[in-house]
C-alpha cells in the first residue's frame, strides 16, 4: 500500500469516521478482526495479481461475504497484453486530437504500466480472471458472470454467495 494514499483517504473521510465508518489498515490476505459473513458486498479491483498470497486474499473475501452477498472482482485475463492497452490509449489520444499535447505524459504512463505489467507477476498464473471465475463456480456462487473490460484484456467477475 501507499502511505500517502492512506493519509489522503483519512483526510477525505475525516468527517465520517466514527459515524458508521472506520478506516482499517490491514493486509487483505488475512483479516481476522473482521467477522465471517459480515459484508453484503465485496469488491476487488486489479489488486490480486500484485499480492504475495492472492489466493488467501480471495478466500478472505469469500469468508467475509454473507450468504446472498455480491462479490465483484476485476482482474487481468490469462492472455493479458499490456501493449494492446497502451496502443489503444495512444489511438484514443490521436482520435481526440490530444496526442501531441499529452505524448510526454503518455510516455511516463507507458513506462510505469510496463513495470506493473500483471502478466509478468508470479501471482498472475493463479489469479487471472478465468481462474477466479472457475474458483467461484466450484464454490457454488450463483448468477456467475464474466464481462470483458480494459479492451478485452481484463474481466469483471460477478457472483452471489450461496
Amino acid at each position: 500500500y501507499d502511505r500517502a494514499m492512506l493519509d489522503r483517504l483519512r483526510r477525505k473521510l475525516a468527517d465520517h469516521v466514527g459515524r458508521g465508518l472506520e478506516v482499517i489498515e490491514a493486509n487483505a490476505e488475512r483479516l481476522p478482526r473482521l467477522a465471517s459473513g459480515s459484508f453484503g458486498g465485496v469488491s476487488i479491483l486489479l489488486s490480486l495479481y500484485d499480492m504475495e498470497r492472492p489466493l488467501d486474499a480471495l478466500e478472505e473475501a469469500i469468508r467475509l461475504l454473507r450468504p446472498g452477498g455480491t462479490l465483484v472482482i476485476t482482474e487481468p485475463k490469462l492472455a493479458f497484453d499490456i501493449e494492446l492497452i497502451l496502443a489503444k490509449c495512444k489511438e484514443h489520444l490521436k482520435a481526440i486530437g490530444r496526442y501531441a499535447e499529452l505524448v510526454g505524459d503518455l510516455d511516463r504512463v507507458n513506462r510505469a504500466n510496463r513495470g506493473l505489467d500483471p502478466a509478468s507477476r508470479e501471482a498472475h498464473a493463479a489469479v487471472h480472471a478465468e481462474a477466479i471465475r472457475d474458483r467461484l463456480g466450484r464454490c457454488g456462487f450463483l448468477q456467475l458472470t464474466m464481462t470483458d473490460s480494459h479492451f478485452g484484456q481484463c474481466a469483471t467477475i460477478r457472483g452471489i454467495k450461496p
